[in-house]
């Protein structure tokens, strides 16, 4: 009798608890031309809740308790951040969201026609021991690393790469490459210093993930600045991928596990590396 009422109250309390979470689904659609935007932010940045949309714009956000009454925030990068109550986009009919394309006012970059240098920034070649590994915890993870960059400005990003040192899926996994500025406050990764990103997917085992921006035409005109690579969400990952660490090259990485998580140093020595020209 009592095990009986034990379990009477464990499957009480699931239900409830169970009954209590929101699970919401959409699509985040481009608001002039009505197709996905892919890897766009969905969730509430105060609560370090959030998710990416997958290729096809749509994403599915699991809501604890109490979040009914929040404020969902939707971004992506080249559009304008959109913010709807949650308890409203519960009543919708429809669970389309649109974003509007956003007007970006460059400043412009002075490149001279002298004679062009180029440098690898970081560990130039793939580690010959295999090191240590770290892991993706999540679906979505980022890292990002430091430059600190001390010759003639501007700069042209070439290539930027990760070293993959296992990967057992058999799909592709897909990585964005983004170049941010510095958090004057924090001395974090901040804000775009661009609205160009460069997207690479990769189905071998292991070796470089490699991102190609010279098409990009992009130029940074700072001297300090973040590169970053983001792990993008893949319905059909199975198996953690792991990156090398090396034991003689040193890299202040930055990381976060989550769309809406805060940055946290990492005391793994991963490597990457970026090629500019200048």
């Amino acid at each position: 009798m009592r095990i009986l009422y034990i379990t009477f109250l464990l499957l009480t309390f699931f239900s409830t608890s169970f009954a209590q979470e929101t699970v919401i689904k959409g699509q985040v659609l481009n608001a002039e031309l009505g197709e996905p935007i892919p890897f766009s932010n969905v969730g509430i940045p105060a609560k370090k809740i959030g998710t990416a949309t997958y290729e096809d714009g749509t994403f599915t956000l699991q809501l604890p308790a109490g979040t009914q009454k929040d404020t969902l925030l939707i971004s992506a990068i080249g559009f304008k951040s959109k913010t709807i109550l949650i308890a409203d986009y519960l009543k919708k009919n429809s669970s389309k969201i649109y974003l509007s394309p956003k007007t970006y006012q460059m400043r412009s970059i002075t490149v001279t026609s002298q004679e062009v240098e180029t440098e690898w920034i970081g560990k130039k070649i793939a580690p010959i021991i295999g090191g240590g590994g770290y892991s993706m915890a999540s679906d979505y993870v980022a890292y990002g690393f430091k430059i600190e960059w001390n010759k003639k400005l501007p700069i042209q990003i070439l290539y930027s790469r990760m070293y993959l040192r296992e990967n057992k899926n058999v799909f592709p996994l897909k990585m964005r490459c983004r170049i941010v500025g510095v958090n004057p406050k924090t001395g974090e990764p901040g804000k775009n210093l661009t609205p160009e990103y460069a997207i690479v997917s990769t189905d071998e085992n292991k070796g470089w993930v490699t991102c190609n921006w010279p098409n990009k035409e992009v130029y940074i005109n700072k001297s300090s600045f973040f590169i970053l690579f983001e792990w993008l969400p893949n319905r059909k990952k199975k198996w953690a991928p792991k990156f090398s660490e090396a034991f003689f090259f040193k890299s202040k990485v930055y990381l976060k596990n989550g769309i809406m998580d805060d940055w946290e140093i990492e005391p793994s020595d991963l490597i990457y590396s970026l090629k500019v020209a200048y």
